[in-house]
């Protein structure tokens, strides 16, 4: 039980951590 909800949290962060980078990765490239 512990394990599933941990691995969901984990799951949730990378996916979040993936939206970020990308959203970064698009302002970067506005800039130029």
């Amino acid at each position: 039980m512990m394990f599933k909800e941990n691995h969901r949290i984990l799951d949730e962060i990378e996916f979040h951590e993936t939206k970020i980078k990308s959203i970064i990765n698009n302002e970067y490239e506005e800039e130029e």
